[in-house]
């Protein structure tokens, strides 16, 4: 019998390697943990351009818990002062844990020069 050359034993354990390291990701990447951890949900604004439609609000619906939220529902207030000008809300179907959303809100009224407050009001697990 012949003896295998080293060529083929290295290539080998590099493959082991591969094999080891990409089971090894997959297997941090099961839920688990915590099973009273909850999605943590934080919102970014930013305007967008009007349309016939209305003026849109971009959002950016990052989750940085450890569990991914679905169903998401997000509200928007646009404020003058302390009185509501108007209220929109949107829903995501899904917020994969460690990651980021984009979304938007649609406003009648040009949000520029009032106070948007942006909250989550809600989620389901998936």
């Amino acid at each position: 019998m012949a003896r295998r050359p080293s060529l083929e034993w290295i290539c080998a354990a590099l493959g082991g390697a591969v094999v080891a390291g990409t089971l090894g990701i997959v297997a941090a990447q099961i839920p688990g943990g915590d099973p009273g951890a909850t999605p943590e949900l934080r919102l970014e604004a930013s305007p967008g351009p009007a349309s016939g439609t209305g003026h849109v609000v971009r959002l950016m619906v990052h989750n940085d818990g450890m569990r991914t939220a679905a169903a998401v529902e997000i509200e928007g207030r646009l404020y003058d002062g302390e009185a509501t000008v108007e209220t929109s809300r949107v829903t995501l179907d899904y917020v994969p844990r460690g990651s980021a959303t984009r979304a938007g809100l649609w406003f009648a009224r040009d949000p520029t020069g009032l106070r948007l407050e942006l909250r989550a009001l809600g989620y389901q697990e998936p």
